[in-house]
């Protein structure tokens, strides 16, 4: 994907995939005092399995391109919950964004540009037209009422990962969901889906 001359590179991961003891150990070690801290706060096992992967492989991808030991990039979020690098070790700086659901992690990152990412997990089941007539605009919920149930439940994952990945580019509360406005009217930005498989999308939105 590009923008003008600029990039924005796209990594992916099953976490799931991820479980040698000896690996595991390795990315433990990567983890700040803090980070540790967190993890042993989850008591779902799955839940504590990806937010180790999450923050250990965010240190490892970050770290190949500020070129900063991974145990030394140092992290702080904006006031609505957005990571940023504090110690970036490098003149340019680096935007990223992080998003993560079952069987899956998306890190999406920048050199030049604010950059927002959201997948989400299709197979499970969800009221479409209920979540959406409480965050999408009205004329959104017309647009998925006319479609024939077998391709609601397509655009319904379409126009809610936009919107994610647009609120976590420009820094937005989550609760935020553009509902007096249809994603593709008046908005500024460069925006792409992605479907890497039959069981995820992703949309990433730069600007």
């Amino acid at each position: 994907m590009h923008k003008t001359n600029s990039a924005v590179h796209l990594w992916t991961l099953n976490d799931q995939s991820l479980n040698c003891p000896f690996l595991l150990k390795k990315l433990y070690g990567l983890l700040s005092s803090d980070e540790k801290d967190k993890l042993e706060k989850f008591v779902m096992p799955k839940k504590k399995h990806q937010f180790l992967i999450v923050r250990a492989v965010t240190r490892q991808l970050l770290s190949l391109y500020t070129k900063t030991p991974a145990r030394r990039l140092q992290f702080s979020v904006n006031s609505n919950g957005k990571p940023y690098l504090v110690n970036q070790g490098c003149e340019n700086p680096i935007f990223f964004n992080i998003s993560h659901t079952e069987k899956m992690i998306v890190w999406a990152i920048s050199r030049e540009h604010e950059v927002g990412v959201d997948v989400e997990y299709t197979p499970k089941k969800r009221n479409v037209l209920g979540i959406a007539q409480n965050v999408f605009s009205t004329k959104e919920v017309d647009e998925l009422q006319s479609l024939p149930p077998a391709e609601r439940n397509e655009k319904f994952f379409e126009l809610w990962t936009l919107k994610e990945a647009y609120i976590k580019a420009h820094g937005l509360s989550l609760t935020t969901l553009l509902t007096n406005n249809s994603f593709l009217e008046n908005i500024q930005c460069h925006f792409w889906h992605i479907k890497p498989n039959n069981t995820h999308k992703i949309a990433v939105v730069v600007f």
